[in-house]
């Protein structure tokens, strides 16, 4: 559910409309169990339970004190057979018990609500969600048997008799779906259970349906939308990445102050790149992001940023160099027509373009994570980065540390670098840091 609700929000948050459509028939679908509970909340919950239960949610909930709030988290299962008597019974006391609790209705939600029903909720009903792009697309089929046979389109109990308490709660989310949404956004269809299945002269309408729908809010959204510079997209991303790396920063202050030192400092000897590099899943990226952000926030100069690997454009060493040449011309107001399409001209031409920054704009570049150049491209060997930069550029670029260690292609090469960030990086902060 977590990977479920987290892409939601994300497609609500990069992608233009639709980004939601609501397919529901006669199930309710799976509830499954909440994967982590807030500690104050769990006590609550756990309280309100029969004494005799509350040792099975103690068996497969422990508390998490690492976690920035402490929770309780949902503990994994081995056995398939145990976990499908265990889940439904686990479901009832949370449900039950967090009804009884006094919470909100928003913390009961997600004890009593369907995976389905949770996905429609943050999808189409939710602050992000945009009612006016949402469709729903309701199936009813009529004369189902009241038994498993029908199991795959309707919700049965554990006697395998129709769960009507699961009936009940998909009504009240088509007739919220109604209600919420516009009227033209809804379709509904009916369908028959004859001879063991359904009928299926609906379909065709549905699909029908659905196509022209999306297809009319993606036209809506084409001429709404202004033609983007490709550069001008690319730069767009990578500050939407970096942001998202900055946002939870915390720490790391003496590596901070050394590169925020380099790049504030943009006359005098100290003219080389500045490499940093740490073992994977240390920091490096958040650290980069960071020192960006802080760059821009003391005005010391433009900053341009590649994340390699994480766009389309920054992805092979051509791709990156070229882009690196369009974006510093476009800042500077050079000629982009002379930049050259071979990858051996454009190492050459690199520098030449970092000579555009002046005292009065300064220049400043942060390349991270190099190692994620495949290997076999050209650009892992470093014979592009200049050894010496002009005047008023700063470069600052990061890879893993077993690159320069083991001289797997991109640092052991290069001896005539003064500065290098040979930070330990563990994989927790530093305390006092």
């Amino acid at each position: 559910m977590n990977v479920c609700l987290s892409e939601i929000k994300r497609c609500q948050e990069v992608t233009p409309r639709p980004n939601f459509i609501v397919l529901l028939g006669n199930r309710y679908g799976w509830c499954p169990l909440p994967s982590q509970i807030p500690a104050n909340e769990f006590q609550k919950v756990s309280n309100r339970a029969p004494k005799a239960d509350q040792p099975l949610l103690a068996r497969w909930y422990l508390r998490d004190d690492n976690a920035l709030s402490p929770e309780y988290v949902l503990q994994p299962w081995h056995s398939p057979e145990e976990w499908k008597k265990i889940e439904p019974k686990l479901h009832r006391i949370l449900e039950t018990a967090a009804t009884e609790s006094g919470l909100d209705e928003e913390a009961v939600f997600k004890y009593r609500a369907s995976a389905t029903h949770q996905e429609i909720h943050a999808g189409a009903m939710s602050p992000g969600a945009e009612p006016e792009h949402v469709f729903a697309f309701l199936r009813t089929i009529k004369g189902l048997p009241e038994n498993s046979t029908a199991e795959h389109f309707r919700d049965l109990a554990e006697n395998k008799k129709p769960d009507q308490k699961a009936i009940d709660k998909l009504s009240a989310l088509k007739s919220e779906l109604k209600e919420k949404l516009p009227r033209d956004n809804v379709y509904e269809y009916k369908a028959e259970w004859k001879e063991g299945r359904m009928t299926t002269a609906h379909l065709d309408k549905l699909c029908k349906d659905v196509t022209e729908s999306l297809w009319n809010i993606i036209l809506n959204q084409m001429a709404d939308q202004k033609a983007v510079d490709a550069i001008e997209q690319e730069e767009i991303d990578q500050e939407k990445f970096a942001a998202e790396r900055a946002s939870f920063f915390t720490g790391r202050v003496r590596i901070l102050d050394d590169i925020v030192g380099y790049t504030t400092y943009t006359k005098g000897p100290d003219d080389g790149p500045l490499v940093m590099f740490g073992a994977s899943g240390s920091g490096k990226t958040a650290v980069m992001a960071q020192a960006a952000q802080m760059a821009r926030e003391k005005k010391a100069g433009t900053v341009v940023m590649r994340f390699v690997g994480t766009t389309p454009e920054p992805s092979d060493g051509w791709s990156l160099l070229n882009s690196l040449c369009r974006h510093i011309s476009q800042m500077y107001g050079a000629d982009e027509s002379a930049i050259p399409t071979d990858y051996n001209e454009l190492v050459t031409e690199f520098p030449e373009r970092l000579k555009l920054a002046t005292a009065e704009k300064p220049l400043i570049l942060f390349i991270d994570a190099l190692d994620q150049l495949r290997p076999g491209d050209p650009a892992r060997s470093p014979t592009w980065i200049p050894v010496e930069l002009p005047q008023n550029a700063r470069l600052v670029v990061s890879a893993l540390q077993f690159l320069l260690q083991f001289g797997d292609g991109i640092l052991r090469e290069r001896n005539d670098f003064d500065n290098f960030l040979a930070y330990p990086f563990p994989h927790f902060l530093d305390a006092g840091l």
